[in-house]
């Protein structure tokens, strides 16, 4: 019995290791030098230590195109000193012998990559104990766990080798076309790393929170539905009392499945987050800001800033959620991510860009970049409701030109005697081409105005029916820009369009500026930009 003991203590003190799964995974390489892609497997995997060399041998001998057996085998180990080392040709021989084929060297690399698995869990426990009772403090050690199983389980899956498999053409075009989702439709999909730039107190904090109300809600953001979802906001350079003014005043009920964080994990942020994700499964993940997150090497680095950019967007890739990394734009400017402030290598990483502009010290717009360039065509005016501080669309530079157009018309032609021709219209509003001629169409279908013709001519004048302004409600009236009393520092004073919606006249279907906005040229909408 004492004897029983002794030899369960001492299997208890041999780390897990297979010898024979090994073996056959070495005899399998030289048996068949093709089954080595099926191996995906480090010399630090293996227990016996002959084996790590004899492995690592074969690889620089793959690389180099050498043919591996067991006559350039035992040459190779001899040149780098390592033959002795692991038993001589005759060992070698031995694994040949011992291994039948290497029809089964997938299963026998799944062995050996186990066991090492199983001793580096042992070693990390090990270290943890040793560490404990030196009296570290507990805190400490929950991070370096933390820390530790994640790289633990990102190399075990790393090692398995299906993500760094090849897959044929054939089977990628016969398979099933993945539907894209998107968290905002149309703009933000799953899975997806956009980047919000700005200047600093330009109105980014108060998009992100109209856009975090909308999707923990499930409303609509930017006319444009959402999918409604958990949302983690790292409101990284923000005051806790800031974002709960910012919030209260947008009206997020109690039960909004909206969780914030306000101080950088100490240790291993990244790591931190992927767990964080994980638990909330959020539709929407925000960093504010992203340099706040990120420990940058180098940021101006292009190759270094890349590198510390690859772990946030795998950690995207998985996510389920679409995230949005807040980040400052450059004093000089620049436009197709030269904005973005510090390396390239930041906007390039990114899926999109979404930037908002300041225009005559007052208009705020947003426009879209990136991957997919055809989410917002034309740069959104944005408006903030005085009252709840929620942002939504007020239309294109085009749309807004347009509308401009028409109220002067109408203006215009309630003083005039009679039927105006085009001519004398477009002097008068200083409308051209075909901004007056959408703005014309537009008031002619809503019924506002009456179109005449005399000759070749086309005159205008205001319809005669006296209950237009019933049958035809105006816009209302413009609400306020951003204003300064959140966190953004921006003038409340300055009043723009609304967003345009016209009824139509019972003839016509119903019309926006939008539909007159897109018959334009693009000679035309650049001049209604500018």
């Amino acid at each position: 019995m004492q004897m029983a003991a002794e030899d369960i203590a001492q299997q208890r003190a041999v780390p897990p290791n297979d010898p024979a799964a090994e073996q056959a995974v070495l005899g399998g390489i030289l048996i068949d030098n093709t089954a080595f892609d099926r191996v995906n497997l480090t010399p630090e995997n293996f227990y016996d230590p002959r084996h790590g060399p004899i492995l690592r041998t074969m690889q620089r001998m793959a690389t180099a195109g050498t043919p591996i057996d067991v006559v350039t085998l035992p040459d190779a180990l001899r040149a780098c000193g390592k033959l002795q080392e692991v038993g001589g040709a005759t060992y070698l021989s031995e694994l040949v012998d011992c291994t039948p084929s290497a029809a089964n060297i997938s299963s026998h690399a799944r062995i050996v990559r186990e066991k090492a698995q199983a001793r580096s869990l042992m070693t990390l426990t090990t270290d943890i104990y040793q560490r404990t009772h030196a009296g570290e403090p507990v805190a400490d050690l929950y991070d370096s766990l933390r820390q530790r199983v994640d790289a633990l389980a990102g190399s075990h899956q790393d090692l398995a080798g299906e993500a760094f498999a090849f897959e044929a053409w054939a089977d990628l075009k016969n398979a099933t076309q993945e539907q894209e989702e998107y968290v905002v439709d149309q703009l933000l999909p799953k899975n997806w790393l956009s980047l919000l730039l700005g200047d600093p107190k330009v109105g980014k904090s108060q998009l992100v929170g109209t856009l975090v109300q909308a999707v923990a809600l499930g409303g609509r953001c930017l006319d444009r539905d959402t999918q409604s979802g958990p949302v983690l906001l790292l409101a990284l350079e923000e005051a806790r009392f800031a974002v709960k003014r910012r919030f209260e005043k947008m009206g997020l009920s109690s039960d909004a499945p909206v969780h914030i964080v306000f101080k950088r994990p100490p240790r291993d942020p990244l790591g931190w987050l992927k767990r964080q994700i994980k638990q909330y499964q959020p539709a929407l993940v925000v960093i504010d800001t992203l340099v706040r997150l990120i420990d940058f090497r180098e940021i101006n680095d292009y190759a270094k800033t890349t590198q510390d950019m690859a772990p946030l967007l795998a950690i995207v890739r998985e996510s389920g959620a679409h995230m949005m990394a807040l980040h400052h734009t450059r004093k000089s400017g620049g436009e197709h991510g030269a904005e973005a402030m510090a390396s390239q290598a930041i906007y390039a990483t990114a899926d999109m860009k979404l930037n908002i502009t300041r225009e005559g010290g007052q208009r705020r717009y947003l426009t879209s970049d990136g991957r997919d360039h055809g989410r917002i065509q034309e740069p959104l005016l944005l408006h903030m409701d005085e009252t709840t501080g929620l942002i939504s669309a007020g239309g294109t530079k085009t749309e807004i030109a347009i509308q401009t157009i028409a109220d002067n018309i109408v203006a215009f032609l309630k003083n005039a005697d009679g039927p105006v021709p085009r001519a004398e219209i477009e002097e008068a509003v200083k409308g051209k081409g075909e901004r007056l001629g959408a703005a014309l169409k537009m008031l002619v279908e809503q019924g506002k105005i009456e179109q005449h013709k005399a000759g070749r001519k086309h005159l205008y004048s205001l319809c005669r029916n006296e209950n237009v302004s019933e049958r035809f409600p105006t816009f209302p009236e413009g609400r306020e820009k951003l204003n300064g009393n959140d966190s953004e520092e921006l003038d409340p004073k300055i009043r723009t369009f609304p967003t345009p919606y016209i009824e139509g006249n019972g003839k016509s279907p119903k019309a926006t500026t939008s539909d007159y906005a897109a018959g334009l040229n693009g000679a035309a909408r650049d001049e209604a930009i500018n």
